[in-house]
């Protein structure tokens, strides 16, 4: 391995992640403690400290690299609407320890209601969780999110206890991006953590000003 191939193998995840190893029978082994070597003329190497019950058979397998402790996004949603129907707001917040500080986003619709922005941050929620799992991430596996809503109307539908006539062609959609994830709904009380005090009020205020532009910020 040279240089340039060490610092774009190792970079990604100093002091961020673990490296692990998986047997054939989808075992997880943690290495340890992997270290980074780098030789005066450039070149280095990965030391990786492994269990001594652990053989590799084979270097052809593709590396699996996971964040440490568990994979989990953990994510808050609500919406609002000035008038209902009327202008309305939708917001949500990411954390997860694969990623630097919570992710955070916002957005408008001129002419809805309050059950749509409810639906519509926790499908803008979930999306992104999708995005950041593969594309920032770099993980294969189903996205694992925890998804905290004010909504009884949201959470009873996603967990199969409410079927409803309205929305549906938005809830048809949620649905979908939901079949792709390991999802927890939870049901939490209105202004009930900090996260859910920042959504409450980025909703609102996107409900409440014309024109409302949010830039996504982490």
């Amino acid at each position: 391995m040279d240089k340039d191939e060490l610092v774009y193998f190792w970079q990604p995840f100093m002091g961020e992640a673990e490296l692990v190893v998986m047997d054939t029978n989808g075992n997880v082994v943690d290495i340890v403690e992997p270290k980074y070597h780098m030789t005066k003329d450039g070149t280095g190497k990965i030391a990786l400290l492994l269990p001594p019950s652990v053989k590799l058979t084979s270097n052809k397998a593709e590396p699996v690299v996971k964040g440490p402790g568990e994979d989990i996004f953990t994510v808050w949603v609500d919406g609002a609407c000035s008038g209902n129907p009327g202008p309305g707001g939708w917001a949500y917040m990411i954390e997860s320890i694969k990623i630097r500080g919570p992710v955070k986003c916002a957005g408008r619709e001129e002419q809805t209601t309050n059950q749509r922005m409810e639906l519509m941050a926790a499908l803008r929620a979930l999306q992104k969780c999708q995005y950041l799992n593969t594309e920032i991430c770099g993980l294969r596996a189903r996205p694992v999110v925890e998804i905290h809503s004010d909504s009884q109307y949201v959470v009873n539908i996603m967990n199969g206890n409410y079927k409803n006539k309205a929305n549906m062609e938005l809830i048809s959609v949620l649905k979908t991006v939901h079949n792709g994830m390991d999802i927890t709904w939870i049901q939490v009380p209105r202004n009930s953590s900090v996260p859910m005090k920042h959504c409450d009020a980025m909703a609102k205020e996107a409900s409440k000003t014309e024109g409302f532009q949010w830039k996504e910020r982490m």
